[in-house]
């Protein structure tokens, strides 16, 4: 068996630099994200046939959209998979990102919640107290006729 025959423009180099593409890679620390540049370079090396340009636009995509981002990264701009495995070989010096990580919470209001707990945040974390006074200040700049700590508050005396 033979490989089927190229199609016209496949495997041709894509200089347009409209086509480039930022390829990401991080890690928890420096030897993190320089091993996973040394894998995914390994494995381009290693499978050079199957890199075209619709394969090219998924790594892409995944490394920068769907994969978390730590604080240390490298970031390589290549239109063609020879060129981002020449960047790769040089292997680019990570950085630490400058802004901590932030932390959210999710509260789904799907029947998670547990008797007092409005009331223990309010009393724990200054944040959501703050967070809570800046979404009342909110909504009555929107014509609100009740409060969020109002509502919290009384929910709480009426069961207690």
């Amino acid at each position: 068996m033979e490989r089927a025959p190229r199609h016209q423009g496949e495997g041709a180099e894509n200089t347009d630099p409209l086509k480039r593409k930022v390829f990401v890679a991080s890690g928890n620390d420096k030897k993190a994200a320089l091993d996973t540049i040394k894998h995914l370079a390994t494995y381009m090396d290693l499978n050079p046939v199957i890199f075209n340009d619709s394969l090219m636009d998924n790594l892409a995509y995944t490394l920068g959209q769907r994969r978390s981002f730590h604080p240390w990264r490298v970031a390589v701009a290549s239109s063609h998979n020879s060129d981002l495995s020449a960047s790769w070989a040089k292997i680019p010096e990570p950085v630490r990102s400058m802004r901590e990580p932030s932390i959210g919470f999710v509260f789904t209001g799907q029947g998670a919640q547990w008797h007092g707990m409005g009331k223990e945040l309010l009393a724990t974390y200054p944040i959501f107290r703050r967070t809570m006074e800046d979404v009342d200040t909110c909504l009555k700049t929107l014509g609100s006729t009740f409060s969020i700590i109002g509502m919290l508050i009384s929910i709480f005396i009426c069961r207690v």
